[in-house]
């Protein structure tokens, strides 16, 4: 209810992925309460006395297991690791392919990098563009990259955050979508996951 404060003093505080959607709370905040800045992990052990606003969501896991899968499941609230970057929109119209997507974090983001690459082979990077913080929209003419023998359903499409200092942020499966707009790339493999931070971090260095 708006306008209402739980009081956690006192009380031991485990530090797992349920606790993401309060920590989101807490860093949306202008000035966070000292109250709730005081709140520190009792565990688990290698977070113990970790004060949990200053924390990474990446930090926050609890166990894959079948009984924590049903439980989140049940639950309302967004528990998995937020993205960088999440789309908006997502259209191909008349080889048009139409995209928008927000920020999600308050963190060190800068400018967004547009990656069209071969789904099969990562490290062929087909279209990229980087556009500035503030332009979150894209129209990409398909009929300039698409090529007989590369039906544009094995593409993905990739946002990619950078720092204000040009480095490259964290990459997310949640950034990627299949071409066809189906469906997002959740299953993407983690061995495809380094090969196209890696291709970013060459493109970057350029």
């Amino acid at each position: 209810m708006s306008g209402t404060e739980i009081a956690y003093e006192g009380n031991p505080v485990h530090c797992d992925c349920f606790l993401r959607p309060l920590l989101r709370h807490f860093t949306g905040q202008l000035q966070l309460s000292p109250t709730y800045e005081k709140i520190t992990c009792a565990s688990p052990p290698h977070l113990e006395g970790k004060q949990l606003y200053t924390l990474p969501e990446e930090l926050l896991i609890c166990p894959a297991n079948v009984n924590t899968t049903r439980l989140l499941d049940k639950l309302d609230g967004d528990f998995s690791v937020l993205p960088d970057l999440r789309f908006r929109e997502f259209n191909v119209r008349n080889h048009m392919l139409k995209l928008k997507w927000r920020v999600m974090k308050q963190n060190d983001i800068a400018d967004t990098s547009v990656f069209i690459r071969d789904s099969k082979n990562p490290l062929h990077i087909v279209y990229q563009i980087t556009l500035p913080y503030f332009k979150r929209t894209l129209e990409v003419d398909l009929k300039a990259i698409k090529s007989k023998d590369m039906p544009v359903k094995s593409y993905h499409v990739c946002l990619v955050s950078k720092t204000s200092r040009n480095g490259v942020r964290k990459f997310y499966p949640e950034q990627c979508r299949e071409l066809d707009g189906s469906s997002a790339t959740g299953d993407i493999s983690k061995v495809n996951n380094c090969l196209l931070l890696l291709a970013l971090i060459v493109y970057v260095s350029l």
